[in-house]
């Protein structure tokens, strides 16, 4: 049974990060939602208007590397979370095999 909770709260643990992955990152962006909703709407107009279409390009392409990296992230731990899941599978038909022999005794 403590082996099926461990294996249980390490996929939980995983279910967690891949619901909930870093989303640090995207400092001054103008494509970052997070770093967008930090600005007043005037605030980012005008740094929006302002930025050189080179910047912009080089904040698209940053946003895309740091989305891919968030997503890589997020569907590794729910790969493991899921693997974790699969193996407790084991100790938990186990541990209700031994504890129904056990009854019959």
């Amino acid at each position: 049974v403590a082996v099926y909770l461990a294996l249980l709260t390490t996929s939980s643990v995983h279910l967690y990060r891949g619901a909930f992955p870093e989303r640090r990152g995207g400092t001054n962006s103008l494509i970052y939602f997070g770093e967008i909703a930090k600005q007043q709407e005037s605030e980012f107009l005008h740094a929006r208007k302002s930025r050189s279409s080179d910047a912009l390009v080089d904040d698209r392409l940053g946003q895309a590397w740091r989305n891919s990296s968030i997503l890589c992230n997020k569907f590794d731990s729910l790969e493991r979370a899921y693997r974790y899941m699969a193996l407790s599978a084991i100790p938990w038909v186990l541990s209700t095999l031994s504890l129904a022999l056990g009854s019959f005794r």
